[in-house]
């Protein structure tokens, strides 16, 4: 028992850490501009679909968010938008795993 567990817990670790590299490719392909916003290096059509998820994000957390700068939102602000949106990717992750 304490074997299957213990694989158990190693497969998730493995797909956590998969999910992460996953997330740090998305950081890589996105370059920033100077109007701090990002465009999407390799795959231009999804920017449209990043920006609603941002939007869907900042609403589920409180925040009313803008389209273009939002220089105005505090590190908090921001950060609980990026969070939501992490936190709804390793959702959607762990489900297509169930699958």
């Amino acid at each position: 028992m304490k074997i299957f567990i213990f694989a158990n817990r190693t497969v998730f670790a493995i797909q956590k850490l998969q999910l992460i590299l996953k997330l740090k490719l998305i950081k890589i392909l996105l370059k920033s501009n100077k109007g701090g916003e990002f465009e999407m290096a390799i795959v231009p059509n999804a920017q449209e679909a990043l920006d609603k998820f941002k939007m869907e994000a900042a609403s589920e957390v409180g925040v009313n968010l803008k389209q273009g700068y939002n220089g105005d939102l505090t590190s908090r602000q921001a950060g609980s938008i990026g969070g939501q949106m992490v936190k709804k990717m390793i959702m959607s992750y762990e489900q297509n795993l169930s699958k």
